[in-house]
C-alpha cells in the first residue's frame, strides 16, 4: 500500500496536479473580479463571463487535485478553505420565509422550440399548481396543444418559429402588460397581475445566449433596465436568463436589491437531471419577497429543466 501511495509524490503527477489546481483556483476567483469588468473592453469582459459560468467544474477539478498535492506537501490542505467559494460568490439567495398562509407560486419552463408535445409540462403544472407560469421557446404547435385555458384564464402568448417565443399564463387577472421587443433584444413580457389585491409586476425573459460580446452586453442591459425600473415595487423576473448566478448579468440586479430564490442546481442541460451543467433558469425577486420554497422540476421534453418558487411578501414598503 505504501508503495502504491508513493506514486502520488511522483514529480510528473505533482506538476499536473499543480497546474490543474492553479487553473481551477483562477476559475473560482473569477467572480471576484467581475466588478471591474465595466472598465474593460467588451471582448475581454465577454471572455471572462464565458469562463465564470463553470464554477462547479472548477470546484470538481480542485477537489480532485488537492489530495494529490496534499500528499506531497501538507500545506496544500489549507487551500481546501476555498472550496466554499462558489456559494460565496454567487448572486445572493432570497431570504427564506416561514411556510404559512397562501404564497404566490411562480414557475418558468423553457420547453424548447422543437418540442411539439406539452403533455409532460401539463402534468407537472397540474401537480405543482403554479399561480403564474412563464413558458419560453413556445411555438404555434405547442400553443395549440397546450390546453391550459381553464386553469389559466389570463394569458399573454406570443409564439414564434425561432427559440424566442414567449408566454405568460396567470390564474390572477393581468391588469396591465407590454410585450417589449426592440433595440436588438429578444421579446419579453412585462405584466402587472392583481394578486389578492396586491399589484405584482411579473417579467418573463429569455435574452440571447452570450454567443458574442454584443449579445452579452444586451443581456446584461436588459436585466439592468428591468431591475432599475421595478426595484421599488413587488417584482418577479423569471425565465431562461442564459446566465449563471456568478455572471456579470447579475451585477446591476444585485445592486438594486434583487435576489435569486433558488439554489445552484443546474437546469441545463436536462439530460443528467441537473447533476452536471449550468444553473441558467431562475426566479429573481425584489426585496419585497421571501421564498418559502424553490425546486427544479422534471424533464418536460426540453433541454432545460423548469423551476418553481413559492413566494411570500416581506412587508417592505413600496414607492
Amino acid at each position: 500500500m505504501r508503495m502504491h501511495l508513493s506514486i502520488l509524490r511522483h514529480g510528473g503527477l505533482q506538476r499536473r496536479a499543480k497546474a490543474l489546481a492553479a487553473l481551477c483556483l483562477a476559475g473560482l476567483l473569477l467572480p471576484l473580479v467581475s466588478a471591474f469588468e465595466t472598465s474593460w473592453p467588451d471582448t475581454l469582459a465577454w471572455g471572462l463571463d464565458l469562463a465564470v459560468h463553470w464554477q462547479w467544474f472548477f470546484l470538481v477539478g480542485l477537489i480532485l487535485a488537492l489530495p494529490v498535492l496534499a500528499f506531497g506537501h501538507r500545506r496544500w490542505v489549507m487551500v481546501a478553505a476555498l472550496v466554499p467559494l462558489p456559494w460565496l460568490t454567487a448572486m445572493p439567495a432570497t431570504v427564506r420565509g416561514t411556510v404559512g398562509g397562501d404564497g404566490l407560486v411562480v414557475a418558468a419552463a423553457n420547453v424548447h422550440v422543437d418540442n411539439e408535445s406539452p403533455d409532460r409540462l401539463v402534468r407537472w403544472v397540474g401537480a405543482t399548481q403554479p399561480d403564474v407560469l412563464a413558458i419560453l421557446e413556445i411555438s404555434d404547435t405547442f400553443v395549440q396543444r397546450l390546453g391550459l385555458d381553464d386553469a389559466y384564464p389570463h394569458q399573454l402568448v406570443r409564439p414564434r418559429w425561432d427559440p424566442f417565443g414567449i408566454a405568460l399564463l396567470s390564474r390572477h387577472p393581468i391588469v396591465r402588460h407590454a410585450v417589449v421587443d426592440g433595440g436588438g433584444a429578444t421579446p419579453r413580457i412585462e405584466a402587472v397581475i392583481d394578486w389578492n389585491g396586491t399589484a405584482v409586476t411579473v417579467v418573463a425573459v429569455h435574452p440571447m445566449p452570450p454567443i458574442s460580446a454584443a449579445d452579452q452586453v444586451r443581456r446584461d442591459q436588459v436585466l439592468a433596465d428591468i431591475t432599475a425600473r421595478y426595484a421599488d415595487h413587488p417584482t418577479i423576473v423569471t425565465g431562461d436568463f442564459n446566465a449563471t448566478p456568478w455572471s456579470s448579468a447579475f451585477r446591476v440586479p444585485r445592486r438594486h436589491g434583487f435576489t435569486l430564490t433558488g439554489g445552484l442546481q443546474a437546469t441545463w442541460p436536462a439530460s443528467l437531471r441537473g447533476l452536471i451543467g449550468l444553473p441558467i433558469d431562475h426566479v429573481m425577486v425584489s426585496r419585497h419577497w421571501t421564498a418559502t420554497d424553490h425546486a427544479v422540476g422534471p424533464d418536460v421534453g426540453s433541454d432545460h429543466l423548469p423551476v418553481l418558487a413559492t413566494l411570500s411578501p416581506t412587508g417592505a414598503e413600496t414607492q
